[in-house]
C-alpha cells in the first residue's frame, strides 16, 4: 500500500518542532525545497518548551505526515517514535520524522547533508584529523558524517568534559573511530591547526559575531564547515573565504537537508533508501 493510500488527506501536512529560536528559517527552506522538487506541502512551525515535547507531539500526530525536529529536541524525540533508522540510532539523534505504513519513523538528515555536500566536492581525509566544536546532536551528526567519509581520528572540543568523554566512549566506540575529547575554549590555543583537514563549528557561536576558533590562524588546506544558520556571514566564514578555503555555511547545509527532508516525506528517493546515500560503511577497528 502506498503512503498516500495509507494516510489519505494528511500526506502534505508537516510540522516543525523547535524552541522558536530560528524563527521561520526552516519553514522557508522546506517550502523552497518542495517548490524545487515540484511538491506542495503544508509546513507548520510549532514551538515547544523543554519538558513539553511529548504532549505537543502526541497531539499533532493524528494529523501529521511527518515532522522536522530542531534542537534541543533531537534526542528527546527518539523515545516517542515507533521506529528509528540505523544512522539516527547510532548518532543518538533524529531531526526528521516520516510517517509510513509502520507509523512514525525517525531519520537523521543532519549527517547526510554534510556528507553529501563534501562528497560532491571530492573532499577526502589527507591528514585523517578533524576538529569538531560542540557536543550536541549536530556535533554527533558531524562526527558521523566525517567517519562515513573515511575519518578515523577526530578531536571533539566541548565546554563539558564529561559530555565530550561520553560521546567519545559511545559514538566513537560504535564507529570504531578515535574520538579525542579536548577542553573548549582552553585547548583551542594549543592545537596545531596545520594538522586538521577540516574544522566543524557545531555550536551557535557566530550567530552574534563570535569566532569559535578565537582568531587562530587557519592552516593551509584547512576546510571549514560552519553550521550556524544565519542570514549574515559569520566571522569564521569570512576569514575562511578570504584565504580561499573550502567553506560550507550553515545555510548551504540547511538547504541540502531540506531537500533530503522533502524527498523522504514524499518518497521521491530510491525505495527503501529515502536519503539516497550509499550503504553503511564497514566499521573499522
Amino acid at each position: 500500500m502506498s503512503r498516500t493510500a495509507a494516510f489519505g488527506g494528511k500526506q502534505n501536512k508537516f510540522y516543525e518542532l523547535s524552541d522558536g529560536s530560528l524563527g521561520y528559517a526552516l519553514a522557508n527552506l522546506h517550502y523552497a525545497a518542495a517548490k524545487e522538487l515540484g511538491f506542495g506541502l503544508t509546513y507548520i512551525p510549532k514551538k515547544a518548551a523543554i519538558g513539553g515535547l511529548e504532549p505537543l507531539y502526541k497531539d499533532l500526530c493524528s494529523g501529521a505526515a511527518g515532522f522536522a525536529v530542531a534542537s534541543p529536541f533531537k534526542t528527546e524525540i527518539l523515545m516517542l517514535l515507533d521506529s528509528v533508522d540505523d544512522d539516527a540510532r547510532t548518532i543518538g539523534a533524529c531531526n526528521l520524522v516520516v510517517c509510513d505504513e509502520g507509523g512514525f519513523k525517525g531519520v537523521n538528515t543532519d549527517w547526510a547533508s554534510i556528507h553529501g555536500l563534501l562528497k560532491t566536492r571530492g573532499f577526502r581525509p589527507k591528514n585523517n584529523d578533524a576538529l569538531v566544536i560542540g557536543t550536541g546532536a549536530t556535533a554527533r551528526a558531524s562526527l558521523y558524517a566525517l567517519w562515513r567519509l573515511g575519518f578515523t581520528r577526530m578531536r571533539l572540543a566541548g565546554r563539558s568534559a564529561p559530555r565530550a568523554q561520553s560521546i567519545s566512549n559511545g559514538l566513537g566506540f560504535v564507529m570504531g573511530a578515535d574520538v579525542i575529547p579536548v577542553e573548549y575554549p582552553g585547548a583551542i590555543s594549543s592545537l596545531e591547526m596545520d594538522r586538521f583537514d577540516v574544522v566543524v563549528n557545531a555550536t551557535p557561536l557566530g550567530r552574534n559575531g563570535e569566532d569559535p576558533l578565537l582568531g587562530r590562524p587557519l592552516g593551509p588546506g584547512l576546510s571549514i564547515i560552519d553550521l550556524v544558520l544565519t542570514s549574515t556571514e559569520t566571522p569564521l566564514v569570512g576569514r575562511s573565504a578570504e584565504v580561499g578555503r573550502l567553506v560550507l555555511r550553515g545555510v548551504d547545509v540547511a538547504k541540502a537537508e531540506a531537500r533530503l527532508d522533502v524527498r523522504a516525506w514524499t518518497n521521491l528517493a530510491t525505495s527503501g533508501n529515502p536519503l539516497g546515500v550509499e550503504e553503511r560503511a564497514t566499521k573499522t577497528g
